[in-house]
């Protein structure tokens, strides 16, 4: 008993000692996308992986999946604070170029990779991108992780020894850059502001469970065509409107479009609900 307990605690100090290695954020799709087999992206990402461990990081998503929960602050915050990151604009994911751009933006250490099959965007070809083979080819992948690995290493040793390194921006002159604010705050503090986003988290999940447990007791969509005027344009630009009329009415909308002048709506109600559902939502539109 007391060997497996010695070994267990050996066990706690190896991780938390691992824990202690300098991060390395990733930014990179993660949904499958078109053009690509299923899974893909998890194999890049335990790819991309391998190469921060071998190079002395701790991997770290930047961001993930919304329905996952997570915070758009936090995200903000990685791309910010993570002292190098690997980006991987493979397909031009477009949430991908946005944090990418975040992080030339904070001028701070990046590594920019790609597949073979997607261009490089104008903005950012004065930067060296590692390429990789989109069919994720062993032999290939071997060299690049080691060509990445090495990269991580050098490129962090010169953000850390030069005071005038520059990932882009200062090639293009003299810029202040942008620093987020932080505030050092207790422990107690820090853990009760945890247990804040938890509960959002949670309150987010139980919404959407019983917009699953509303959809799974319906059983007929319909189109809803409404004329938009100058007196009613004005609600459709902020929707908390639609959403308060959903929540506390039979129905859900599943879509909206704004053609013209012409406001669409696809909604899921009751089978005999839906011309009632119809007035609900014109009379809302058109309240003053």
């Amino acid at each position: 008993m007391g060997k497996v307990a010695h070994e267990n605690k050996n066990t706690d100090e190896q991780v938390e000692a691992q824990d202690q290695r300098p991060v390395c954020g990733i930014i990179m799709p993660i949904a499958d996308t078109d053009g690509y087999p299923k899974g893909h992206w998890q194999d890049v990402y335990a790819i991309l992986s391998e190469a921060a461990n071998a190079a002395g990081f701790k991997p770290n998503l930047v961001s993930f999946d919304s329905d996952v929960g997570v915070i758009q602050k936090r995200i903000v915050q990685n791309i910010y604070s993570n002292p190098i990151i690997i980006c991987d604009i493979s397909s031009r994911n477009p949430n991908v170029m946005l944090e990418l751009g975040m992080r030339l933006a904070f001028d701070k250490p990046v590594i920019i990779v790609k597949d073979i099959k997607t261009d490089i965007s104008f903005d950012i070809s004065p930067i060296e991108h590692l390429r990789y083979p989109d069919d994720l080819r062993y032999k290939i992948i071997n060299e690049f992780k080691s060509t990445l690995s090495y990269k991580l290493v050098e490129t962090h040793k010169k953000s850390i020894s030069n005071p005038d390194y520059t990932t882009f921006l200062k090639h293009y002159g003299t810029f202040e850059v942008v620093k987020i604010q932080q505030k050092e705050v207790s422990e107690a503090r820090y853990i009760l502001s945890e247990l804040e986003e938890i509960k959002k988290i949670i309150r987010q999940k139980d919404y959407k469970s019983e917009s699953h447990r509303r959809l799974s007791s319906v059983m007929d969509y319909g189109t809803f065509i409404y004329p938009l005027n100058d007196a009613n344009r004005h609600k459709i630009e902020n929707l908390t409107w639609l959403k308060t009329l959903e929540k506390d009415s039979d129905f859900i909308i599943t879509s909206l479009e704004i053609k013209d002048d012409t406001l669409v709506l696809v909604v899921t109600s009751n089978l005999d609900e839906g011309p009632k559902n119809y007035d609900i939502i014109l009379e809302a539109l058109n309240e003053k």
